[in-house]
């Protein structure tokens, strides 16, 4: 009787000392403020990631928060701005900034015949900076495009080096089965030729891009015509700018080489299998080929 008492009394001081250390919880406390102007972003909304614990920020923009675990990720949202998120793992005080989500729709992108806003456009454009493009060695613009613009798809013509077989462009798919598929190239406002024949984006370096914009959508058929049904990529070159100058050097190197070649004939070989192939047709041998 006396150990089984001693048991339960052994269990019960483990349970309780359990229960008293799972049971603390982490007060954190913070301000949620603009990163651009550091003013205070009142009613954002402070919660921890995966669990239902979550209040508001006053008007000062200050939060207070109880977190029911020992380390927990804390998220901060507000409408208009990008999502901020914070793993913490001890009391204290956490502040957040919060950077505007909507100022890339400050950006100005190429659209036909001059450039507009990008928060008053209606149309379906995809934009690439000359930093996206140079951070990745490629033989020409459409291989800048791999990857990076939704509705895009872009195959290499041939393992080449250097892209002479040029790049297979095709913007929201195949649109034609006899007529051409691939999107106009428009260069500093200058629509370039089918490059069906010829691999045009080979023409100049990716390091003298500063931007391209792609028309997905119908809205470039009122600017360009039927040429635009496919698609427009519009490329927009560097221009030199007031100031100190500035040199910068890239160089790439492509190997090109064969990893099996036929065994050819020699001239005596040749010989005797172009007259031995004569006669089986039933011409003449050349006489010039019959003297082995």
């Amino acid at each position: 009787m006396k150990l089984k008492l001693s048991t339960f009394c052994a269990v019960f001081l483990l349970s309780s000392m359990f229960n008293q250390v799972f049971s603390q919880k982490l007060e954190v406390t913070g301000t949620v403020t603009k990163k651009t102007t550091g003013e205070p972003l009142p009613f954002a909304t402070v919660s921890v990631k995966g669990s239902g614990v979550a209040t508001k920020t006053d008007e000062a923009g200050k939060y207070n928060l109880s977190i029911p675990q020992k380390q927990a990720t804390i998220v901060v949202t507000f409408s208009g701005m990008a999502s901020v998120l914070e793993t913490v793992s001890a009391s204290g005080v956490v502040d957040f900034k919060l950077d505007d989500e909507a100022a890339i729709l400050s950006d100005v992108v190429v659209v036909g015949y001059g450039t507009r806003k990008r928060r008053d456009l209606s149309t379906a454009i995809s934009s690439i900076a000359s930093k996206e493009i140079a951070s990745t060695p490629v033989a020409d613009a459409g291989q800048a495009l791999q990857g990076r613009v939704s509705g895009v798809t872009v195959v290499q013509g041939s393992g080449a080096p250097g892209g002479t077989g040029g790049s297979v462009i095709r913007i929201r798919g195949i649109s034609s089965v006899t007529g051409p598929n691939g999107p106009l190239i428009v260069v500093d406002g200058y629509p370039l030729p089918d490059q069906s024949a010829d691999n045009i984006l080979n023409s100049f370096g990716t390091g003298d891009i500063e931007s391209i914009d792609v028309l997905k959508d119908a809205g470039a058929l009122a600017i360009y015509g039927v040429r635009a049904s496919n698609g427009v990529i519009m490329i927009t070159t560097k221009r030199g700018k007031a100031g100190m100058s500035s040199l910068s050097l890239d160089v790439y190197r492509g190997i090109q080489k064969a990893w099996q070649l036929p065994t050819m004939l020699n001239a005596r070989e040749y010989a005797i299998a172009n007259t031995e192939a004569r006669i089986a047709s039933g011409l003449q041998p050349l006489s010039k080929l019959s003297d082995f």
